[in-house]
């Protein structure tokens, strides 16, 4: 992930494609998770309610009362945040075949 397209409109909130389905998070594409970067205290423990995740960009590009839990994404401008599926988003993530 390279850009979030923060340029096409004022919403924070990116739909990234991941959701509790099953006992556990997974990708649309039903792929494991291989990472993930929640902020602190996410998910939540109520998954039947937020079971959809997304990428959470704070206000002027950090997040906003929420900390860093890694060492290795200090400085990150956004972490993943769980939400109702029915939560709006107006920006989205596509899967991509990496090119090397």
């Amino acid at each position: 992930l390279t850009e979030i397209g923060s340029k096409q409109g004022t919403s924070d909130m990116t739909w990234i494609g991941f959701r509790y389905v099953q006992n556990k998070w997974s990708w649309t594409d039903a792929s494991d998770a291989s990472y993930v970067h929640w902020m602190k205290g996410r998910p939540e423990k109520d998954t039947n309610k937020y079971a959809c995740a997304q990428d959470r960009l704070g206000k002027d590009g950090l997040l906003d009362d929420h900390e860093i839990l890694q060492d290795d994404y200090k400085g990150s401008k956004t972490q993943w945040n769980d939400v109702e599926c029915s939560t709006k988003m107006r920006k989205y993530v596509c899967k991509k075949a990496a090119k090397f």
